[in-house]
């Protein structure tokens, strides 16, 4: 009940800007606790942390305060790019192929055409 009632308001104060970690000790407790508190879309920690890594450093200059969900959300939309991308490659390369057949059948047919002409 503990854990539910800690995740909760940790959820609550992920809305409000916080200091962004300064040091490497500080970074790894803070994304873990980002972690811990947000149903992430993946389990491996170190891809979520070179995520948030990544995050913190396309920050501007004057970024110092930065709310959590801003960091959790973030890496959702990552995740949904990532599919969706990934499903884009396919319908693409699919598309590809069948313009591939088609040609190839084209060109028996006019292969067999000209054949049949001589």
């Amino acid at each position: 009940m503990k854990a539910i009632f800690n995740r909760l308001f940790n959820r609550i104060r992920g809305y409000f800007p916080s200091l962004l970690p300064t040091g490497t000790e500080a970074f790894h407790k803070w994304s873990d606790k980002l972690i811990e508190t947000y149903p992430m879309p993946t389990e491996d920690k170190d891809s979520l942390k070179f995520a948030l890594a990544t995050t913190i450093m396309h920050l501007g200059p004057q970024d110092h305060h930065k709310a959590n969900e801003y960091f959790y959300r973030t890496i959702v939309a990552g995740a949904s790019k990532q599919v969706a991308h990934s499903v884009f490659t396919d319908i693409k390369l699919s598309q590809k192929a069948a313009a591939e057949k088609l040609a190839a059948e084209e060109l028996a047919a006019k292969n067999v055409i000209s054949i049949q002409q001589s």
